[in-house]
């Protein structure tokens, strides 16, 4: 069985982090900055599981 720790992905350090690198690497194309309702759908995408095999060979 494969333990799923919820706890650690709503972690309000955690999605601050993930918010601060999407933010970050967005710059580094378009120094503007993401506008701020893109920022946060990149969280619940990143979070996202049963995504995760989508997202091989991209970056």
């Amino acid at each position: 069985m494969i333990a799923h720790d919820i706890f650690a992905e709503t972690n309000p350090a955690f999605c601050a982090h993930v918010l601060v690198a999407f933010t970050s690497a967005f710059q580094e194309t378009r120094p503007s900055g993401p506008e701020a309702t893109l920022a946060y759908l990149a969280l619940p995408l990143a979070i996202s599981n049963e995504l995760a095999q989508t997202y091989d060979g991209t970056n």
